[in-house]
Parts: C-alpha cells; sequence; structure tokens
C-alpha cells in the first residue's frame, strides 16, 4: 500500500479525513484550526506564533531582531610619498651599520575630506653608525694597524604629508591605517681628508601607506528564539 493511501486510510477509520483541497501550503489545512492553533495566529510555514507574533511552535522568539552598530567600509585606497634628507653624521664616522638602521612610522593626523584622504606623519630613523676612539700602530708582527671604535647613533624625524584620492571617501569618516612599507637608500659622504671619515648621510625614501574609510551605520540582524530577545 502506498504511503498516501495508509494515511488517507488512517484517516478515514478515525473521522478525521479532510479534503486535500482544504490544504494550503505545506500540507497545512485552511480551516480554523491548525496544530492547535487558530489560523488568524499563523506565521510563515503554518508555525503558530500565539497570536501575538512572539511564540514559534510554542517557543518565544523574543524581539526577533536586536540592533548593533557595525563600521561599514567606504572604499580603499594607496598613497606614496618621497622625502629627501642630508643628515649630519657627528662626530665623523669610518663605517655605517645599515643592516641595523631602524625604521618607524608615526601617524600625526588622518583627515578624510571628499574624495580625499589627507596624511600627515613623520618617518623616524635610527641610523648606529661606528666612530674611531683610538688607533694603534704595532711596531711588531703583521699587523699594520689597530683602530679601537665606539658604537653610535642617529635619530632622526622626517615630516612627509601625502593626499590619498579616493572617490569613496566623505567629509568626517574615520580612515584606518591598514599597511605601510618604506624603501630607503642612504648615501654616506666622504669628505674627511684621505676620504677616511662619514660626515653626513643623505637620506631617500619612498613611504607607501594603504588606507581605508570607514563610518559606523546602525542595522538590525535577526535574533535566535531564547524566549529573552537574546542571542
Amino acid at each position: 500500500m502506498r504511503l498516501d493511501d495508509y494515511l488517507v486510510n488512517s484517516m478515514a477509520n478515525n473521522g478525521n479525513v479532510q479534503q486535500a483541497g482544504a490544504a494550503g501550503s505545506n500540507c497545512c489545512t485552511t480551516n480554523n484550526d491548525v496544530l492547535g492553533a487558530n489560523i488568524g495566529g499563523l506565521g510563515a510555514d503554518c508555525c503558530p506564533t500565539n497570536g501575538n507574533g512572539n511564540g514559534v511552535l510554542g517557543v518565544s522568539a523574543g524581539n526577533g531582531v536586536r540592533t548593533i552598530e557595525v563600521p561599514e567600509v567606504l572604499g580603499i585606497g594607496d598613497g606614496r610619498a618621497f622625502v629627501e634628507v642630508c643628515i649630519p653624521v657627528v662626530p665623523p664616522g669610518f663605517s655605517i651599520l645599515f643592516d641595523l638602521i631602524e625604521r618607524r612610522l608615526v601617524f600625526d593626523a588622518l583627515v578624510a575630506a571628499r574624495g580625499k584622504v589627507f596624511i600627515n606623519g613623520r618617518l623616524i630613523k635610527k641610523i648606529p653608525f661606528e666612530v674611531c676612539d683610538r688607533s694603534v700602530i704595532p711596531t711588531s708582527g703583521n699587523i699594520s694597524r689597530i683602530t679601537l671604535s665606539n658604537l653610535r647613533a642617529i635619530t632622526v624625524e622626517v615630516p612627509f604629508a601625502m593626499c590619498i584620492d579616493l572617490p569613496e571617501s566623505i567629509r568626517g569618516a574615520r580612515v584606518v591605517v591598514l599597511n605601510t612599507n618604506v624603501d630607503s637608500v642612504e648615501l654616506p659622504n666622504l669628505r674627511c681628508p684621505e676620504l677616511a671619515c662619514i660626515r653626513s648621510i643623505v637620506e631617500k625614501d619612498c613611504i607607501d601607506v594603504q588606507v581605508k574609510v570607514e563610518r559606523d551605520v546602525i542595522i538590525n540582524v535577526p535574533t535566535t528564539g531564547t524566549g529573552n530577545g537574546t542571542f
């Protein structure tokens, strides 16, 4: 026996047969009593709502939605700035430790305007170098000269500014820095007698900055029914 025939026969034996034409969507009957609830109180998928919209199959759904504030990203853009400075080396050094140079970016102002983002900041560099403390010429052996050196460092702050074209930017939006990169080259100037010491360094820096512009928006999100309107 097919399943549908079995169901019809079973319902006929109990006197509960209803015409198939009286069934609505999802096989819910269209009379005034479905699953023990009045049809006027049914929600989607024939789920009873207890007449007030706060219940699903006998479980309270709370408020149904809750209001939250989230950031909305308006756009992402990139900018580049070039700076060049001459840094004096005092006292004069005879070696620059290029592999130990430290670079750090500090942002003083991030301002969003209509279609543009303005950035002001500083490039902080720490440049270690060696200075001659004492030089000795041995009177014997195969060593021609012994030089004793001290390690020193110069820390400089180089200001920079840039303007990034960002069509999605609006006045008063929040600017967030995503990525930064600094490419540098240091050119020592040998101006001491016999080109033995370094009196200054020419610094050329290329600064790349990626930012996003965002604003806070308020949205409604559905909640899971727990009876008190919370997640």
